[in-house]
């Protein structure tokens, strides 16, 4: 409809020496190009954040490999005005956070440094060459500092050790692929100027919704033969659904772990091999955990029963209990009874029924 409006016999021409049919082609020809240089530099930035993201990554993995620890990459984090690339999840279910997260710090268009956040946030620290991560520091982690390793079309292979630790030694890796999934990281240790040694090899495998990690760690300094091995572990996880993970451990262990749609666990249900489960229930107040609730059974049925509340409520009323409502260690017994309760370091038992005193706990007895 415009463009037959501009032609049209009663659109009045300004004076003008280039023709309309020029102007509005002009006109047409810079928006196009003008696109065409924002998409560009979206993608040139969106590259950058994924080169970025992919070293992190992986430089995170490789220690963990040791103990076929499984990390997984998931959704990429982007700002909400511009949808630049800001960061990214990684899935690894430790301890009461579903994802351990990367946030990069941008500067104008350069990622010089970011930050890893895994139960505490670890600075990280990018050099790089040619668009390529050259370099990754990240001083609180392992004493990270690696030169980053490249194939012939600039794929990540692997890690060079710069930082000696332990007197005299450094570590690397060096990584394989199958398209984009990891199938082996095998560990190196070398002392100065000496041949490096395989500490660890680590082989992945997948099967739908499970994932197994298998590390082989062997003897200091000698030969990676079976007469040397000095572990031998192997973990697995099986996705339920986005919420619902079991991670089975070495040794037979097994726990299961179900998350809130912020990625917080709300249930961990660990089973051994004595067959005793622990189920921990975890509540959250103002973002934050409010309270932990472990119920411990075995063959024989009810052992234990304990809540833990980390800070009070205000906006209870004063005739709840004060389990649901003070900071404070409780016990209840089978039935669900409150039996004794601990705070301000006092503690009080319920016996027939009836509250004790306050008294204060000898933890040496």
């Amino acid at each position: 409809m415009i463009y037959r409006y501009l032609f049209s016999d009663n659109f009045i021409k300004p004076k003008s020496r280039l023709p309309m049919r020029t102007k509005i082609l002009c006109l047409f020809l810079s928006l196009f190009i003008g696109s065409m240089t924002a998409t560009y530099a979206n993608h040139a930035t969106d590259t950058k954040a994924k080169a970025a993201l992919n070293v992190i990554r992986l430089a995170y993995v490789c220690p963990r490999s040791n103990n076929a620890r499984y990390v997984e990459a998931k959704d990429y984090l982007t700002d909400a005005t511009t949808g630049k690339i800001t960061g990214q999840n990684l899935l690894e279910a430790e301890a009461y956070q579903k994802y351990t997260t990367i946030k990069l710090n941008w500067v104008n268009d350069d990622i010089p440094t970011a930050v890893l956040n895994n139960n505490g946030d670890y600075p990280v620290e990018l050099k790089w060459s040619n668009d390529r991560v050259s370099q990754i520091v990240i001083p609180g982690y392992y004493q990270f500092d690696y030169t980053v390793d490249y194939d012939d079309k600039g794929n990540v292979i692997g890690f060079t050790g710069n930082e000696v630790i332990f007197k005299d030694r450094k570590t690397s890796f060096i990584i394989e692929f199958a398209g984009e999934q990891i199938t082996k990281i095998t560990g190196f240790e070398s002392r100065i100027g000496k041949k490096p040694w395989i500490r660890t090899l680590t082989d992945y495998s997948y099967d739908n919704n499970k994932w197994t990690g298998h590390t082989i760690s062997y003897t200091q300094w000698e030969s990676n033969t079976p007469k040397n091995i000095k572990s031998d572990i192997v973990r697995q996880v099986t996705k339920v659904d986005e919420s619902h993970y079991i991670f089975t451990e070495p040794f037979g262990t097994t726990i299961e772990k179900t998350y809130d749609s912020e990625g917080r666990i709300i249930v961990n249900k660990n089973t051994s091999k004595e067959h005793t489960i622990t189920t921990t229930t975890y509540k959250y107040a103002d973002n934050k955990m409010w309270s932990e609730d472990e119920l411990v059974t075995n063959t024989a049925g009810f052992s234990s029963h304990g809540l833990k509340v980390h800070f009070s409520l205000k906006d209870k009323p004063d005739t709840a209990p004060d389990y649901t409502k003070r900071d404070g260690w409780y016990k209840f017994d089978q039935s669900g009874e409150c039996i004794s309760e601990e705070r301000a370091g006092k503690r009080r038992v319920k016996t027939n029924g009836v509250w004790g005193d306050w008294f204060l706990p000898n933890y040496r007895l």
